[in-house]
């Protein structure tokens, strides 16, 4: 009846609202800051160790964007690949490296100074949070409860408070 998915989607006969965007962020552990300094230019992770997502938009190389110096693009060599993001949660945290990670799954991390940002005057593209249902309007009761759930959830969400409205 419904999915959630978090991505930059490819036209589809779904129909799709977007709920809100998510910002992709470069994080690391205090510790791991300390030991190994901060990175300031995407250029300077070449000197780190770094942590990959494996199903980013790219293999090779993370995407940075900044608004005086426009785009730049790291080849990255990394110790760690997983192809769930929360699993590289544990490595973070024990200061072991660097990640892109949304901005959604490192938000706790963050707010209690277990992980940091850095490098925040650059930017990744971010993703977006997207509800799909099928083509039609007929849909059960309860699923346009939910729906009407996971907008205003999303809508109020402390991480997301650029959550868009528009119509499904």
């Amino acid at each position: 009846d419904l999915a959630l998915r978090i991505a930059n989607l490819a036209d589809s006969s779904l129909l799709a609202r977007r709920l809100c965007t998510v910002r992709i962020l470069l994080v690391g552990a205090p510790s791991y800051f300390e030991r190994y300094g901060r990175p300031r230019h995407p250029r300077d992770l070449a000197n780190h160790r770094l942590f990959h997502y494996a199903y980013s938009r790219s293999e090779t190389s993370w995407h940075f964007w900044h608004p005086r110096q426009g785009r730049f693009a790291q080849t990255i060599t990394t110790p760690l690949r997983m192809n769930n993001a929360e699993a590289l949660e544990p490595a973070l945290r024990a200061g072991l490296g660097l990640a892109l990670q949304p901005e959604f799954l490192a938000w706790d991390d963050l707010q209690s100074g277990v992980l940091e940002t850095v490098m925040d005057d650059w930017r990744v593209e971010p993703i977006a949070l997207h509800l799909l249902t099928p083509p039609g309007r007929n849909r059960p009761a309860r699923v346009e409860a939910l729906i009407d759930f996971l907008i205003a959830h999303f809508a109020n969400t402390a991480w997301a408070p650029n959550a868009r409205r528009s119509s499904l």
